[in-house]
């Protein structure tokens, strides 16, 4: 410490002005990541309940015929969200009526017991139960999985450009 004792007045006011900067701006990063992070979840948790919406709305005849085989087919729909991992209806009485898979490896996934609508995040993926409905009345549920692979490439980025503003502001500074 006696190294920053013998410093000129000059230099230690520019060590002052350098670390406060870098405080200031990992503060502002950190704010603007987790800013992030927060409106991404909040926007795909929107984009998964929307997709719930279109599948259980389409699901509803085969729910209500008891056709397994169509509420596969309107399940088989979600392979256009790569980040679905499984997907499964629920017929009124909380049993699995019709499921899907995105790899052959999860076929054998063990499904939840269905819920009430909820979304929360379990290992590392969203999950998301919604209501089936068909003229105000619950007819099932819907349960969708997804991965959070983008999440954690979003804040990879977001910590790399971090890195960069940080460093270009204190070689201006």
């Amino acid at each position: 410490m006696s190294w920053y004792l013998d410093l000129s007045i000059r230099h230690k006011l520019q060590t002052i002005v350098m670390v406060t900067s870098a405080v200031a701006l990992l503060v502002a990063s950190v704010v603007f990541t987790l800013y992030d992070r927060s409106t991404f979840l909040t926007a795909k948790t929107q984009d998964l309940s929307a997709s719930a919406k279109m599948v259980g709305s389409n699901s509803t005849a085969a729910l209500s015929f008891g056709d397994a085989k169509s509420a596969s087919e309107v399940l088989s729909a979600l392979q256009a969200r790569p980040h679905v991992i499984n997907a499964c209806i629920y017929n009124k009485n909380g049993r699995v009526f019709a499921s899907y898979s995105r790899d052959a490896a999860h076929s054998d996934f063990k499904l939840p017991p269905a819920r009430a609508q909820a979304t929360a995040i379990v290992n590392q993926n969203m999950v998301l139960f919604q209501p089936i409905t068909l003229n105000g009345k619950s007819i099932g549920t819907i349960f969708i999985e997804a991965d959070l692979t983008d999440l954690s490439a979003r804040l990879t980025r977001f910590l790399e450009i971090d890195f960069l503003v940080l460093l270009a502001s204190l070689a201006v500074a």
